[in-house]
């Protein structure tokens, strides 16, 4: 099997992010084909159940405002989209948030009844949360 320089790269890149974020090796197993995909879902895995044990929407079901509470292991800008059943946005906030713990407020009160979704992006990761909005 031949490992072309950028495939050897982009494993070589996440396996060194998945170190840095967790302290702890990344194990690539060589499959024909599979191996930059094998070790892209392991980082994103791991990443994207870092997120959701630090991410928090409440109350739920809400009225008025809802309270979004996540943590963060660095600076950086985060971005929530709240979307209807139909996949239609009525929300979408930037926000440059801070290392540690943040929160973020939302006023519910121009959205009809209904199940909403929260979307939330950090580092190129989706964090979805369903959020009932009475």
């Amino acid at each position: 099997m031949t490992i072309y320089a950028d495939a050897a790269n982009m494993v070589a890149t996440t396996a060194s992010a998945y170190n840095t974020q967790f302290n702890k090796p990344l194990q690539i197993s060589f499959a024909a084909g599979s191996l930059v995909a094998s070790a892209r879902k392991a980082l994103s895995a791991d990443l994207s159940a870092d997120l959701a044990t630090n991410f928090n929407v409440y109350p739920n079901p809400a009225k008025g405002l809802v309270s979004i509470r996540y943590s963060l292991t660095k600076d950086q800008e985060v971005i929530i989209i709240l979307n209807d059943v139909m996949g239609k946005s009525v929300l979408d906030k930037k926000i440059k948030a801070v290392k540690g713990e943040n929160e973020a407020k939302i006023d519910l009160s121009p959205l009809k009844k209904g199940v909403y979704f929260i979307n939330f992006y950090k580092d190129n990761l989706k964090h979805v949360n369903k959020l009932i909005v009475e």
